[in-house]
């Protein structure tokens, strides 16, 4: 039996606003066919776990949740122990040596908050910025 070429991409959330993390839920749930959101974190303590038992290919990050550039920390270790897995910075920092640091790092996006919550059709933001992604681009808001 083939498995099917448009198999849902799996993606884990590490966000600590409750609110948005519920409206990533949301989002996901009408584009679960193309991109399947299997769990959400309010920080990264157990980045490490979530990799082994999710095996994403993208993570959603935010930079800062339990202290400053927690994120970035975060995000360094995803490409340390799984260079293939996308990153999507999804923050409210838009101070270029944020968005430098996390280039730099390796994210292969970022996404301001305030361009995904403000949005008209949020799941259209996100599937327009994964596509980017797995297109072989970075998206940049």
């Amino acid at each position: 039996m083939f498995q099917s070429l448009t198999m849902a991409k799996k993606v884990i959330a590490f966000e600590d606003d409750p609110a948005l993390r519920a409206q990533l839920e949301s989002v996901f749930f009408s584009i679960r066919n193309e991109y399947q959101l299997q769990a959400t974190f309010p920080n990264p303590l157990g980045l490490e776990q979530a990799l082994k038992d999710y095996k994403p290919e993208v993570v959603l990050m935010d930079l800062q949740m339990l202290e400053d550039d927690d994120g970035l920390v975060a995000l360094y270790k995803i490409k340390q122990l799984a260079p293939t897995i996308r990153v999507l910075v999804l923050t409210m920092f838009d101070a270029d040596q944020k968005v430098f640091n996390a280039l730099c790092l390796g994210a292969d996006g970022y996404m301001l908050k305030s361009d995904f919550s403000s949005y008209q059709l949020p799941h259209e933001a996100i599937r327009k910025s994964l596509g980017t992604i797995f297109e072989g681009g970075a998206y940049l808001t």
